[in-house]
């Protein structure tokens, strides 16, 4: 266990002092979260207000870390096949950033799986026709389940639980997804599929976004379904933008409502930051009129507190005709980028091969490779601290563990596609 103690403004942890200088805190604690990257923290706190201040900081950069390198506790086996294998199906799917802008000022309601959507599910089977509805992973078991068929489904997960998928792909809606959802969950999706280019995208990605003709805006999806659903009603226009069963928190024990089997002790870690992620989406936009309807749960400041049937929400044209008739664009075909990435990964692992049979050599010129600049450096960025934790990189032990870090990332991620 690492201890941590402060001082002042001087944060101590093991044999490092690091010093918080006014304007560049969060770096300091990024540096720290990921060079105790998975690593557990005890605090020593004295109970100075300063000291919590810190402390509450430290911890919140520390969240956001955990659950972003967390992607990548496979060694990004699973994020990376998602992203080949969806494009891979660019040109069976279609460019959702073609219909940004085409909803204006149509209401939305971000529906959310919180135990407290049950006090509106009823209220909701009336405004079909008022308002755009957005489900989004768990959301549409409970939307399922209420018979409540949604405008949009929304999907980033690349790794959602089985059981909750099936009781969703049979929904023939608009399905709109970015590339690092899961390729099983988008292989089985009725409806037509609407990519949306990552604004926060994986290296790879940001490789084939230079060498695709994906020419549609990029977007922040946030930390969840429900965060994305949010992002792409602002995109798409929508005024207002309502919540309703966003509880992000346990209510009374509970995590979801009725239509989602098992429950949790605790609410996600991704709850949290995702809560924050929408309080900073709201302050961005003042132009817009966002009304939290869940009626419960932990809050979002920004917006208006009301319930679902107290807010004035005029009829709208026949909202799934004007969604049948927005442009439905394919995406480009892939197949020579793939083609090029997987012989770049190809001519890694040789490298590394032969590096290992003559370990005193060096290794040929794999920093000019693609799957190295993009897939291979990017996660030993990651995980390079762990590893130094216990062989120091600088000997001759630590550039024989980063090789052999490298082949076998390089073989796993091979064997993936």
């Amino acid at each position: 266990m690492n201890v941590l103690t402060i001082q002042g403004d001087v944060i101590h942890l093991e044999e490092h002092a690091y010093l918080l200088e006014k304007g560049s805190e969060e770096q300091t604690y990024k540096e720290i979260a990921w060079k105790f990257l998975f690593q557990p923290l005890s605090y020593q706190a004295t109970g100075a207000e300063r000291e919590q201040e810190i402390f509450a900081a430290l911890e919140h950069v520390r969240t956001g870390v955990h659950l972003a390198a967390s992607d990548f506790s496979d060694f990004g086996k699973k994020v990376f096949a998602n992203i080949v294998k969806n494009m891979e199906r660019l040109p069976r799917s279609y460019d959702g950033g073609r219909w940004f802008g085409a909803f204006e000022n149509i209401p939305a309601v971000i529906c959310g799986a919180g135990p407290s959507f049950a006090k509106n599910s009823d209220c909701l089977k009336t405004i079909e026709g008022r308002a755009l509805l957005f489900g989004g992973g768990s959301a549409l078991n409970v939307l399922a389940h209420a018979g409540i068929v949604p405008h949009f489904a929304a999907g980033i997960d690349p790794d959602p639980p089985r059981d909750r998928w099936e009781g969703q792909a049979a929904l023939d809606i608009p399905f709109f997804y970015q590339h690092r959802v899961s390729s099983e969950l988008l292989a089985r999706v009725k409806g037509p599929r609407l990519f949306i280019k990552d604004g926060a995208a994986h290296p790879i990605e940001k490789w084939f976004y230079d060498h695709l003709p994906l020419l549609g805006p990029e977007l922040e999806a946030g930390w969840n379904a429900a965060t994305f659903s949010t992002a792409l009603a602002v995109s798409l226009g929508c005024n207002p933008i309502i919540f309703v069963g966003l509880d992000l928190c346990l209510e009374e024990g509970k995590c979801y409502a009725p239509g989602v089997e098992g429950e949790r002790k605790e609410a996600p870690k991704d709850w949290e930051m995702a809560g924050l992620w929408l309080e900073a989406l709201i302050q961005a936009h003042p132009h817009l009129r966002f009304i939290n309807a869940t009626e419960g749960g932990r809050g979002i400041a920004g917006a208006e507190a009301m319930q679902l049937k107290d807010i004035a929400l005029s009829p709208q044209e026949d909202l799934r005709r004007k969604i049948r008739a927005q442009p439905l664009v394919f995406g480009p075909g892939a197949h020579e980028s793939i083609h090029a990435l997987k012989q770049s990964l190809e001519r890694c692992l040789e490298m590394y091969q032969a590096h290992l049979a003559f370990p005193l050599s060096r290794v040929a010129a794999v920093d000019e490779e693609i799957a190295y600049a993009h897939i291979l450096a990017p996660l030993w960025n990651i995980w390079q601290h762990l590893f130094a934790r216990h062989v120091p990189p600088d000997t001759f032990e630590g550039s024989l563990n980063r090789t052999l870090f490298f082949k076998n990332v390089t073989e796993q991620l091979l064997y993936a596609i």
